[in-house]
């Protein structure tokens, strides 16, 4: 097999990534169109096979195809080594969603876009409160970082957990 580091040759069914020499290709390509490569990245591999479940990462998330259909990977845990220490929920007069498997919850701008986008079937539980990491606002949760954008106009963007994440996982699982 090809490593999956090389280019790789564009295949006729997807879209061939010139920048990267990686293809997105059926069942990422609809998915990663309807997304948007501004919201997720770009590919860092080619799609395979982990754990018999088809895979592919990208900037920001690994996106895979399970028995649920399309989720994101848990690459949030292995970045965080789990979850955090569970919180307590915030008050009522708050609107908020209280994971009680995770023990977080998630509230403002990250609630709205986790369940525009998807919510717990597509992102995963929440693994931390609203935390400040180098100078952001960040909450992880079981597939993706998310952050809190500074100005006039806040919004929520993705962290690139993929390309944190995809050394290690590869190294760890031999990939």
């Amino acid at each position: 097999p090809v490593s999956i580091d090389l280019p790789a040759p564009a295949v006729a069914t997807g879209w061939y990534v010139v920048a990267r020499g990686h293809n997105v290709a059926p069942p990422f390509l609809a998915p990663w169109l309807n997304l948007g490569a501004a919201t997720i990245g770009l590919p860092l591999t080619e799609a395979f096979l982990y754990h018999g479940l088809p895979t592919q990462y990208f900037d920001d998330v690994a996106l895979r195809i399970g028995p649920h259909g399309l989720t994101t990977a848990p690459i949030g845990v292995v970045a965080r080594h789990g979850g955090a220490r569970a919180a307590p929920e915030l008050p009522a007069r708050i609107p908020h969603v209280y994971d009680r498997a995770s023990g977080h919850n998630i509230h403002g701008f990250f609630l709205d876009y986790w369940r525009l986008y998807g919510g717990l079937r597509f992102w995963g539980d929440p693994l931390t409160e609203e935390i400040h990491e180098h100078g952001r606002l960040v909450q992880y949760f079981s597939g993706a970082e998310f952050t809190l954008t500074a100005g006039p106009h806040p919004d929520v963007a993705l962290l690139p957990l993929g390309q944190r994440m995809w050394p290690s996982i590869r190294s760890v699982y031999g990939l």
